[in-house]
């Protein structure tokens, strides 16, 4: 049966509504959604245009012709009277100048997927039971945690240990307190406002401020307009501060720096660190989607399946400009973390015969991935992105014999490319 155009249109309704709350909601970066009114005009495909002005100060104004106060020829600038430049005729307005200028700022992040549904019900109700549901984990597991991910490398890029607002440490109980208020010094110092400012932080790094004695008096919990949800009422939560200033805790899927993107999603580079917080004024952080579009096409206009096809598109990016990179300040873990960290735990009970195990469960962190296959074997397996070599296929779920009760295991797509791996082996019960 094909989907007619009001089908479509119902659905497409039910799910961008859906995906409006998802992403307000879900995401760590709601509050930056009224900046997105900020985007300028500018008919260059892919390119955002600020103006940058920078002006000179206040200088003193000297009377005209009173010569106690009449400035010389020679002195700082002051206007000359109809080409004069005697003495007596230098004074009035001191002349300063005015620099301004256009940075266009490309939109780096292009990125999509294209999701098909074979041999389902394509009522309007199977469609809903089925597309819905899966769009809903798409952006939550998928999409939302990598535009947050990339949100937090760019606001961390901004920050420079030479410029003096990123500082590289370890966050102690005993000296969190006196960490904070170098970030709360310096954004002060540069004249951001603290009713703009946010700190965003990770949960390890919010667990030590809440072990530590010296900063438990200055951690409270108060209300914050955190966006508006799919009908554009205003979404109030209730979250920790420090000072007054709101904390937003950061995920453990990005909560780092230098994110890498590749074709199946999002991880850590080579250079990447954790984040412990960072300070951030929300009024110069400026989110452009150019392209934000979910498409949705039946077998009325498709003929290589019997199914539909959603198309997602975003194209989109984080625009700091780049005199306002001092609102921003940052402390970051001493330690890198290694580049494609993502890890695979497994659960296992002893199974039916002897010798033999069953893996129950796989899972990966710090965020969830789709898989194709599980290998398990006795020595490391290669990198992530390195296709897979040697080992047991195994099921998730089925009696296997295990060649040792000691196992490395590795997930991997449906080409056998590493996606996630155990750091070092796993322990499996095996029958007696």
């Amino acid at each position: 049966m094909a989907l007619t155009a009001n089908d479509f249109q119902v659905i497409g309704k039910y799910e961008l509504n859906y995906l409006d709350d998802v992403l307000v909601h879900k995401s760590v970066y709601g509050f930056l959604e009224r900046n997105r009114g900020l985007e300028p005009a500018f008919n260059e495909v892919g390119w955002v245009k600020l103006l940058t002005i920078l002006v000179d100060g206040l200088g003193f104004y000297r009377i005209t012709n009173e010569s106690n106060v009449i400035a010389t020829a020679s002195s700082e600038g002051y206007a000359d009277y109809n080409g004069n430049v005697a003495e007596d005729n230098r004074a009035g307005y001191p002349i300063k100048g005015v620099s301004s200028k256009w940075t266009l700022y490309r939109i780096r992040f292009d990125r999509a997927t294209q999701l098909k549904f074979d041999d389902v019900d394509l009522t309007l109700a199977g469609l809903t039971r089925m597309v819905g549901p899966t769009l809903d984990e798409f952006f939550r597991v998928q999409v939302v945690p990598e535009r947050d991910a990339v949100y937090t490398s760019i606001i961390a890029d901004c920050t420079n240990t030479s410029l003096g607002n990123r500082v590289v440490e370890t966050i102690a109980s005993g000296t969190a307190y006196t960490q904070l208020l170098a970030g709360e010094k310096w954004l002060f110092n540069h004249g951001v406002s603290a009713a703009d400012t946010v700190i965003l932080m990770s949960f390890d790094c919010y667990q030590t401020l809440l072990l530590s004695t010296q900063v438990q008096r200055f951690i409270g919990v108060q209300n914050y307009a955190f966006g508006r949800d799919s009908e554009g009422k205003e979404v109030v939560l209730s979250i920790p501060s420090f000072n007054g200033k709101p904390i937003i805790l950061l995920p453990n899927d990005r909560d780092f720096t230098d994110v890498k993107l590749t074709n199946n999603g999002f991880t850590t580079s080579s250079l990447s660190r954790k984040i412990n917080f960072m300070f951030v004024s929300k009024d110069y952080l400026y989110p452009i989607d150019r392209i934000n579009k979910l498409s949705m096409y039946g077998n009325d206009v498709i003929y290589t399946f019997d199914g539909i096809i959603a198309n997602f598109h975003l194209w989109y990016d984080l625009i700091v400009p780049v005199q306002k990179r001092v609102a921003i300040y940052a402390s970051v873990a001493e330690s890198l973390i290694g580049e494609d960290d993502l890890e695979v735990a497994i659960s296992s009970v002893a199974g039916p015969e002897s010798g033999e195990t069953i893996i129950t469960g796989v899972y990966t962190e710090p965020k969830g991935l789709n898989y194709a296959k599980v290998y398990v074997k006795t020595t490391a397996f290669g990198d992530v992105g390195t296709t897979q070599v040697g080992g047991t296929l195994i099921e998730v779920g089925s009696p296997f014999i295990a060649p040792d009760d000691d196992l490395y295991v590795v997930i991997t797509d449906a080409s056998g490319v590493i996606l996630a791996k155990s750091p070092s082996t796993v322990k499996v019960e095996i029958a007696a």
